[in-house]
């Protein structure tokens, strides 16, 4: 009996504080055409995280100036890992 009770007490305490913890990939993304970084943000992180960060990330991490986006152009970006 006393053996159970840390078994039980681990089993409430992840059901209680279950861990979604989301893992992370660097993806290289070539703009196609009709495609913009809100479409490309949001095909990276879905509805999980505010898109708008994920744009600011892609424009840092490839040295964007602005929002500018041509065809053939190869993105580095942070997506979640499927």
């Amino acid at each position: 009996m006393v053996a159970m009770v840390p078994i039980m007490t681990v089993a409430l305490y992840n059901a209680a504080f279950p861990s979604n913890v989301v893992e992370y990939e660097e993806r290289e993304v070539i703009v196609q055409n009709g495609d913009t970084l809100w479409t490309i943000a949001k095909d990276a992180v879905g509805e999980s995280e505010d898109v708008r960060q994920t744009i600011r990330e892609i424009m840092t991490t490839n040295k964007l100036q602005d929002g500018t986006i041509h065809p053939g152009m190869s993105l580095k970006v942070r997506a979640i890992k499927e």
